[in-house]
């Protein structure tokens, strides 16, 4: 029996990607026709991601993968000591990965060496956020925290009066949060200005923005 589609699908150069729970990531043309299919270890639970023509994703094995988009041939692959939770968010020769041992990873796009990687606080509920040359990351708790995407440092966390009931977003030059009274169930928006980030990186780990 065909395994279930559990990861995208996306869309790169002509082809549609996605993943099943049976580890195998599969790519069709436009006629629907099966161009590649490679097996790997574990089910493909998050949905994959694309840049310069390049396919990451993982599986829930722990283990995470860079295929060619155009031929599904493998380029590299890494175990890590997590599940990757979301896809990864890529920029320049680095991407960033949220995993569910409450890891952040900064991994080399060219061979797949871990570059640094940073613990926060609860497991990273919701996807992490560009706001370059910061990355957001909001947690399953109150904690939100700003790192340095091009070094991997974290620059700054903002804890909020209640759990971050979505993820922050970027919307310049504010960060935004979804903020739910855990008394009321209420949910309000919270608008937040984050210093520069060489001034957040000097003042240390906390930083009364963000």
């Amino acid at each position: 029996a065909a395994a279930a589609i559990t990861a995208g699908p996306i869309f790169a150069g002509g082809l549609v990607i996605f993943g099943a729970a049976d580890g195998r990531l599969l790519a069709l043309d436009q006629a629907g026709k099966l161009v590649w299919e490679f097996a790997a270890k574990g089910g493909i639970i998050v949905d994959p991601a694309e840049a310069g023509g390049r396919v990451y994703f993982g599986t829930e094995n722990r283990f995470f993968y860079c295929l060619s988009a155009a031929t599904g041939k493998k380029k590299w692959s890494r175990r890590l000591q997590g599940a990757p939770l979301h896809p990864a968010l890529i920029h320049g020769r680095r991407l960033a990965l949220a995993a569910s041992n409450s890891v952040i990873y900064f991994i080399s796009r060219r061979g797949g060496s871990i570059l640094s990687w940073e613990a926060v606080p609860s497991r990273v509920v919701h996807e992490l956020a560009a706001a370059w040359p910061m990355i957001l990351v909001s947690s399953g708790g109150p904690s939100l925290g700003a790192f340095d995407f091009s070094t991997g440092k974290r620059l700054g966390e903002h804890i909020a009066s209640g759990p971050l009931a979505a993820g922050a977003l970027w919307v310049s030059p504010l960060v935004v949060l979804v903020v739910e009274d855990e008394g009321t169930r209420r949910q309000r928006l919270v608008f937040l200005r984050p210093p520069p980030a060489s001034a957040s990186a000097a003042a240390g780990a906390r930083s009364p923005g963000l």
